[in-house]
Order: structure tokens, then C-alpha cells, then sequence
């Protein structure tokens, strides 16, 4: 089969892609960890910003924060979408969302544990050990592994991350407020600069 065939075959495909309301649920449990270690990160940072900078610095800070939310929330759910495509069905795309879910969360939690240990490495908590990193990844990659059987083979674990899902999706909605906001905001604010 040629590639051009393929990539027919592929596109046209109704089922190599999850219902549009299972791709908003994963973009919503993509964007809710993403946002809230900017929340953490920013609460962490805001008094040393309260000592040096203006408020209205601060606020183009927060909503430079919000918009890039966006983006790496936007990254985040393409990437594992993308997965679920190209994966055969029976891997990913069967349990779409609660595979999604586990994986988005899954990683973000690593990304956390990287910064983390980053962040006390730089301020000389901790030695610059590579073993740790790679420790924490084999973690990681056993804690989804193991939570994606659990997903895919136990109902009752399905049901349960369904609901907890369904739940973080409404949470995230507020939450993706600020970044919405952020983006029009920004457009004008530079609007503003270039006329100036």
C-alpha cells in the first residue's frame, strides 16, 4: 500500500479518533495539573515579585503564566492524542479517556518531581545525582504501566477514574479562565506597545 493510500485510509477513518466530548474531557485533565503548578509556582515566587516589582509587572507576569498554561496544555493533550491514534485501538484508544487521564497526570507528576529536584539541586539542597532522575522516570513508568492494567482489566477502577474525570473536568473549566482571559490580554497589551 503506497503512503498516499495509507494516509487516505488513515484520515478517513471515523473510529481512529476519540468522541469530541472525550477529547474536551482530555484537554480539561491536561490543562488542570498544568494550571495548578502555575498557581503553586506563582503563590511561591509572589513575594519576592511584591518586594521588587510594580503590580502592574506582577500582572503581566501572572498572564504571561496563564497564556503559556495554555500552550503547554494544548502540547499535552496533542501529544497523547496522538498516541491514541497511531497506537493500534486495543493499546490506547479503547479506554481513551481513563488511559489519557492516567498518562497526563502520570506525567505531570514526573515533570513535577524533575522541577522539584531541580529547584533543590540550584539552591544546593541536593547533590546533582543523575541516578535520581533516572529513578523517578523508572517510577513513573511503573505507576502508569500498572495503572493502565488496572484500567484496562478491573471495571470498578475504570468507573472510578471515570468519575473522577467527569469531576476534574468541571474544576478545570474555572480554572482555564484565567488563561482564556490571558490571551486577549496580552494581544492588546502589545497592540498597545507597538503603537507607542
Amino acid at each position: 500500500m503506497s503512503l498516499q493510500k495509507y494516509l487516505a485510509v488513515f484520515f478517513t477513518a471515523n473510529d481512529r479518533f476519540p468522541s469530541r466530548r472525550d477529547l474536551l474531557q482530555a484537554f480539561l485533565v491536561s490543562a488542570f495539573p498544568v494550571a495548578i503548578w502555575s498557581w503553586v509556582i506563582f503563590f511561591y515566587d509572589l513575594p519576592s515579585f511584591l518586594l521588587s516589582l510594580r503590580i502592574g509587572q506582577i500582572i503581566n507576569i501572572f498572564f504571561y503564566i496563564q497564556a503559556i498554561v495554555l500552550i503547554e496544555s494544548a502540547l499535552l493533550f496533542i501529544l497523547v492524542t496522538l498516541l491514541a491514534v497511531l497506537l493500534p485501538r486495543v493499546l490506547f484508544r479503547k479506554h481513551y479517556l481513563a488511559q489519557t487521564s492516567l498518562l497526563i497526570l502520570a506525567l505531570t507528576a514526573w515533570a513535577v518531581g524533575v522541577h522539584l529536584n531541580g529547584e533543590q539541586v540550584a539552591l544546593g539542597n541536593l547533590s546533582g545525582d543523575a541516578a535520581r532522575q533516572y529513578i523517578w522516570t523508572a517510577v513513573w513508568v511503573v505507576v502508569f504501566l500498572a495503572l493502565s492494567i488496572l484500567v484496562r482489566f478491573w471495571p470498578r477502577f475504570n468507573a472510578l477514574i471515570q468519575t473522577f474525570i467527569e469531576r476534574l473536568s468541571f474544576v478545570s473549566g474555572i480554572y482555564l479562565f484565567f488563561p482564556v482571559v490571558s490571551l486577549p490580554y496580552l494581544v492588546i497589551r502589545y497592540i498597545v506597545l507597538l503603537i507607542l
